[in-house]
């Protein structure tokens, strides 16, 4: 797996300069990332993955943010999810067994739990979820959905008009009325495609949406989540980081 990572890192490091003094998204290193096998890295090796556990996947992050930031960046919205659901699995939920055997066909998930009205707040959402027979119709704009340009599945939050709660819902790219818009020019982190997210009456059906507070309280499903994102973030902002002292130290 980190011969992977190594392999790739210094592929991608030969046009990572370009790719953020273009602003554009990196789409021919997601493709590499799928030939590789790299996508499905925390996937259980019987439904198609390499079994990763989330210490080798932060290695093999960091290694990879030390050729491309912001591929790195983009792809950990993918692979933090389905590390979380492998735990999940693990853990006899049988339902997150879908989630994965769809991700090792080569299906790409990434999404949303911020708005642009309240912030970095997962707990919850200025985005309205009108409940309506059958499911929801979801209204509004999310931001920072790193990974849009290559997303099959969007998976986010919005918040039930009706008092209930949060709403957890999955979503394909294709859905009507759902559209991704390129809002994103951050120095150094300009090809991690984090664009707007915007819900025209998008309905989402009962079967793939759940009301409830992530995080509410400290419990198993809580710390998977949480555990797979903070310390998979920080493994590509620390590979990042040995990157550039590597290069100021190399140039002394």
């Amino acid at each position: 797996v980190l011969a992977v990572a190594r392999e790739l890192a210094d592929e991608f490091a030969t046009r990572a300069a370009d790719i953020d003094r273009e602003g554009r998204f990196p789409h021919e290193n997601i493709a590499r990332l799928k030939d590789t096998g790299y996508l499905a890295l925390p996937i259980p090796e019987e439904l198609g993955g390499a079994g990763a556990d989330l210490a080798t996947v932060c290695a093999a992050q960091s290694i990879l943010a030390g050729g491309c930031a912001s591929t790195a960046l983009a792809t950990n919205m993918h692979l933090f999810g389905l590390g979380a659901a492998a735990e999940s699995l693990v853990d006899g939920q049988e339902e997150a067994r879908m989630v994965l055997q769809l991700a090792a066909t080569g299906v790409v998930i990434g999404g949303s739990f911020t708005d642009a009205a309240t912030g970095l707040n997962v707990r919850a959402s200025s985005t309205p979820a009108e409940p309506v027979d059958g499911g929801f119709v979801v209204r509004g704009r999310k931001a920072f959905c790193s990974l849009a340009p290559a997303l099959d599945v969007f998976y986010g939050t919005a918040g039930v008009t009706d008092g209930r709660g949060l709403l957890l819902f999955a979503i394909g790219r294709d859905a009507p009325g759902l559209s991704f818009v390129d809002t994103w020019d951050t120095m150094s982190m300009r090809g991690t495609g984090s664009w707007d997210v915007v819900f025209d009456d998008v309905f989402v059906p009962d079967f793939m949406a759940q009301i409830g507070t992530p995080w509410e309280q400290w419990d198993r499903r809580s710390e998977r989540m949480l555990s797979w994102f903070a310390c998979s973030v920080a493994a590509v902002y620390l590979g990042i980081a040995e990157s550039a002292a590597r290069f100021a130290t190399s140039n002394l």
